[in-house]
């Protein structure tokens, strides 16, 4: 028997994140506790009820908590060029009454925090979008930093951004935020868009998720349409997959900063790749290169199973 890696997902969903929620749902060796959700893609209000969908789609039920609906300092704009107004490329309406209609836990810090309070082992954490979150819960209680196993995100980058030239969307949405949780000393991995911008998905590949087959597959083909035409990769399912399916990439450890106060630099992530670094700094588990068909295939592997 398979022993499950608990894990909370920490989102902004999202068209990439429906994959990744779905994906840790599905996926025989993680067990997902909770979703909490963000602003960031979409406003709040959005993300949330699209959770809620999300997990509608999930055979045992799932909390969702109601996060942060902005940064801790400056609010940044949204990403619904991208992701469509609704964060689900204008299909929300056609898929609402799959949504869990289980009440929205009124606060997402306080569902991290009963939530890893509960769990008899250490659990992942897996922020797909904005750092508020998780930096809220370091602060508020950093008793509970034993109880978190690593926090595995999707952020940042090291050699081009995509909101700006060098600073990626989830970092620059709360930068903050993203310090806090990056100087925490809690082991975190990265998937950053070095390795994002790898998992880019071509029109044969998105028929293969149609030919699964279920409701859920037709709902994540469907959303990736709008998406698609701004943006092929599957950022988010990377962070995931980093600790499911960890033999599929390889990884670097190095210390990295987060800037912000630059004034063209704000939201960059710095690594420090000098052969004399101070190596008593933390280290961050960066994941730099998958092969495609093998990440495809996994993908398809897991999307198959029941969630």
């Amino acid at each position: 028997m398979i022993e499950k890696i608990p894990c909370i997902i920490d989102t902004d969903p999202g068209v990439d994140d429906a994959f990744a929620i779905l994906y840790a749902a599905k996926h025989p060796k993680l067990e997902l506790l909770a979703i909490t959700t963000v602003f960031g893609n979409v406003g709040l209000e959005y993300t949330s009820r699209n959770a809620q969908l999300l997990a509608g789609y999930i055979s045992k039920p799932i909390p969702v908590g109601l996060g942060h609906k902005q940064a801790l300092v400056v609010r940044k704009d949204d990403a619904g060029v991208t992701h469509g107004s609704d964060g689900f490329g204008g299909r929300y309406d056609t898929y609402k009454e799959h949504a869990s209609t289980r009440p929205l836990h009124p606060n997402s810090v306080q569902l991290l925090k009963e939530t890893l309070q509960k769990s008899s082992e250490s659990v992942v954490l897996f922020p797909i979008g904005p750092l508020t979150n998780i930096a809220s819960l370091l602060l508020a209680y950093p008793e509970l930093k034993p109880k978190i196993r690593c926090i595995s995100l999707m952020g940042g980058g090291f050699h081009h951004g995509n909101r700006t030239s060098i600073a990626e969307f989830n970092i620059l949405s709360d930068p903050e935020a993203a310090r806090i949780v990056f100087e925490s000393g809690c082991p975190i991995v990265m998937a950053g868009l070095d390795i994002t911008d790898q998992a880019s998905i071509n029109q044969t590949e998105l028929n293969r998720i149609l030919e699964i087959g279920q409701k859920e597959s037709q709902l994540l083909y469907e959303i990736l349409d709008l998406y698609s035409s701004h943006d092929r990769s599957l950022h988010d399912p990377i962070a995931v997959m980093a600790i499911s399916d960890p033999e599929l990439f390889e990884f670097v450890n190095v210390h990295v900063d987060v800037e912000t106060g630059g004034h063209f630099a704000t939201g960059a992530t710095i690594p420090d790749f000098r052969k004399k670094s101070n190596q008593s700094l933390s280290q961050v588990k960066v994941a730099m290169k998958l092969e495609h068909s093998s990440f495809m295939d996994r993908l398809i592997e897991i999307l198959r199973k029941d969630a």
